[in-house]
This record gives C-alpha cells, sequence and structure tokens, in this order.
C-alpha cells in the first residue's frame, strides 16, 4: 500500500522544482550573454536605473547599520523608559542627524575649499607651465642634465592636453552634470527613506532573506551562505569605517604642516592627500608626490624639502602607529596582497574597483583558505578511513 506523501516530501518536491526553474533560467541567461551581450547589459543597465533609488538604500543601510545598532544598544542601557523603549527611533534619529550634519559640512566647508583650489590652480597654469619649460630649457643645453631627453616636446603636449580639456564646452558638461544630479536629488531622498525602513525593520527583511534562500537551495548552502556574508559584510564595515578615520586623522595631522609650508590653498591640500591616503601605498606617494611639486613651482626648494620630510614623517607615523590601533585586524591580508588588490581593482573598476579590491581580496582569501582546509580535512579523514579499512583486513586475514 502506498503511503501519503507527507509534509517534508512535498517540501522536497517543490524544492526540486524550483531548482530546476532556477537552472533553465541560468541556461536562458548564459544563452542570451553568448547571443547578444551589449543587449543584456543595456537591459541590466536599465535595470539598474530603475532600481537605483533601492541600491542606494541598501548601500546606505549597509553603511549605517554598525553605528544604528551601536546607539540603539546604548539606549537599551538607560534606565529612563523615554530612552530605552523607543531605542530603535532615538537611533535612527540621532545617526540620521549625524549624518546630515556631516553632509552639511562637507558641503559648506569642504567643497568650497576644494572648487576654489582647482580653481586658483587652473589659473596658475600658464605661470607653472613657464617656470617648467625655463627649467627645462635651462638644462637642456650642451653638458645639461636634459641634454639627451627631448622634454620640451613632452611638457608641450601635456600642457596642450590640459587646456584641451578645460574648454568652455567641456565646462559647460560639468555644469550640465551638476544639474542633472541636482535633478536626481528626489532619487537621493527616496534612499534616504528607503534606507530607514531598511534598518527599522531589518530583522524582518533579513528573515524574509533567510526563508527565500531556503525555498530555493539547500539547507547547508543557506548555512554557508550566511556565515559568509557575516564575515564579509563584517570585513567590509570595519575596512569602510577604519579607511575615513584614518583619512580624517592624516589630514588633521598634515594641516599645521602644509600651512608652516606656504602652500598654496593649505586646507585643500591637506583634504587631498588624506583622502588619497584611501588608496594603499600609491594614494600617498603620488599626492605628497603632487604636493612637494607645487612648492617647488612656485621657486620654494627650502620649503619644498621641510614638506616632504613632513609628510613623509606623518606617513611612517600613520603606517606604525595610526593604522595598525585604527584597521586592526579589519582586513588581515599581506601586502602583496593589497597592491594585487589595488591594481586588479584599479583596472577592472577603475576607482571603485581600487576602493574595494583589498577587502573582496581579504574576503576572497577566507574563501580559500576555508576551503583548502576542509580539502585537507577530508583527505585526512578517507586516508585515516582507508588505514583503518588495511588493518581490519589485516586482523581478518
Amino acid at each position: 500500500m502506498r503511503e501519503p506523501k507527507g509534509p517534508r516530501m512535498k517540501g522536497l518536491i517543490n524544492k526540486q522544482w524550483w531548482s530546476a526553474l532556477l537552472l533553465i533560467l541560468a541556461g536562458l541567461l548564459v544563452y542570451k550573454v553568448v547571443d547578444d551581450p551589449r543587449g543584456l547589459l543595456r537591459a541590466i543597465g536599465r535595470l539598474v536605473g530603475i532600481l537605483s533609488p533601492f541600491i542606494g538604500g541598501l548601500v546606505l543601510a549597509f553603511l549605517l547599520y554598525r553605528p544604528v545598532d551601536a546607539v540603539e544598544r546604548f539606549m537599551k542601557k538607560r534606565r529612563a523608559a523615554v530612552w530605552h523603549r523607543p531605542a530603535r527611533v532615538w537611533s535612527l534619529v540621532l545617526v540620521y542627524l549625524a549624518l546630515l550634519g556631516v553632509l552639511a559640512l562637507v558641503v559648506s566647508v569642504i567643497v568650497p575649499v576644494l572648487v576654489q583650489a582647482v580653481t586658483g590652480l587652473i589659473s596658475s597654469l600658464p605661470t607653472y607651465y613657464n617656470t617648467v619649460v625655463n627649467f627645462v630649457n635651462k638644462h637642456s643645453g650642451e653638458g645639461g642634465i636634459f641634454e639627451s631627453l627631448n622634454l620640451g616636446e613632452v611638457i608641450n603636449g601635456v600642457y596642450n592636453f590640459i587646456l584641451d580639456h578645460l574648454t568652455v564646452s567641456n565646462i559647460i558638461g560639468y555644469l550640465s552634470g551638476i544639474i542633472s544630479f541636482t535633478g536626481s536629488l528626489i532619487n537621493v531622498l527616496i534612499s534616504f527613506i528607503i534606507s530607514v525602513y531598511m534598518l527599522a525593520g531589518r530583522e524582518n527583511l533579513l528573515s524574509t532573506v533567510h526563508r527565500v534562500a531556503e525555498a530555493f537551495l539547500p539547507a547547508r548552502v543557506v548555512r554557508l551562505g550566511s556565515h559568509y556574508s557575516r564575515k564579509a559584510s563584517n570585513i567590509f564595515m570595519r575596512y569602510i569605517y577604519s579607511m575615513l578615520v584614518d583619512a580624517l586623522c592624516v589630514s588633521i595631522l598634515l594641516i599645521p604642516g602644509m600651512y608652516i609650508s606656504g602652500i598654496p590653498y593649505p586646507l585643500a591640500f591637506a583634504v587631498f592627500v588624506g583622502i588619497a591616503n584611501i588608496v594603499p601605498y600609491f594614494g600617498a606617494i603620488i599626492s605628497g608626490v603632487f604636493s612637494v611639486l607645487m612648492l617647488i613651482l612656485n621657486g620654494e626648494w627650502g620649503m619644498a624639502v621641510f614638506l616632504a620630510i613632513y609628510i613623509v614623517v606623518i606617513q611612517q607615523l600613520d603606517s606604525n602607529l595610526l593604522q595598525p590601533r585604527i584597521f586592526g585586524q579589519s582586513v588581515g591580508i599581506q601586502p602583496i596582497y593589497v597592491l594585487l588588490a589595488v591594481t586588479v581593482g584599479g583596472g577592472l573598476g577603475g576607482f571603485l574597483g581600487i576602493l574595494i579590491g583589498v577587502p573582496v581580496t581579504a574576503v576572497l582569501k577566507i574563501l580559500v583558505s576555508d576551503l583548502i582546509t576542509h580539502m585537507n580535512r577530508v583527505r585526512r579523514e578517507k586516508e585515516a578511513a582507508s588505514a583503518a579499512m588495511e588493518d581490519k583486513t589485516e586482523d581478518t586475514i
């Protein structure tokens, strides 16, 4: 007599149907990629554009989860009911007010300083160009250090390239981009609202995602995915916040040296070097050389040497004292892998790839390390089982 199918058997059949459907969809996706990759990319671009407010809200909620959770736990420890009962409401209000305060400070103070510095440097380009040309011509004659080099044409080409990109049409294009960004502020507002709802109901949201994953995937896959998702999110959050705190500390430490050296727009250059310090190794070197070069072009050789020494000292202080305390074990990868992550990330994703290359590499390192450990454990278990079987066979004989 055939036994009736229980709930467990029905659930197994449903999962098999869903797995077959996902396999078919994956096959169609592969066929579409091979048949018309550009059309698929355009469709994905349109879909991303439509969902951009939700994507922005998800990213913002991810970035603000740690401070919101910390403030909420702090509020729950207060004795007064007015604080610990609506702890989540207080945490959202305080964190978002702090975020708006930081944005207001950046827009009202930092951005005008940077704009003024860029405008001033662009207006000074002819003066810097003449200084460089005169220096090169002076040392390009017979017996000069640049005698065998054709630096005049190189400098002229670079200067013309910069001037060609500072035309009226390009400036209008930049303004159009700013206007279009202003027109999309409604999407930014929607992203803010979506992030608030995500953080307010994050337990229900995560529970829904978990239930959906269990409906389509085996339980072991869901457990592994949940485990590594938590690890990856912790690495990304620690790295991002550590990176921002380190950039702020470096900028503050550089301000006195920038003012003492007499470099034009000292606050802007301090912020520039601090932000560039986000890019491991390369950012600190390139921004430091550019800052020293500005003093050399102004004829301040003594102050250029002073600023070079000052920046090196701050960078050593940052590398040996600040970063170990700020970053801690946020990534835990060797310098050679950091350089590889920055190089590959920059080649694949530009500046965004440079920023996320290091935490992505850290996550990949964990996955590969755990995979190797698992394979070695399985191999040892097989060898132990095989040895036990041989011993049993010998005992039987």
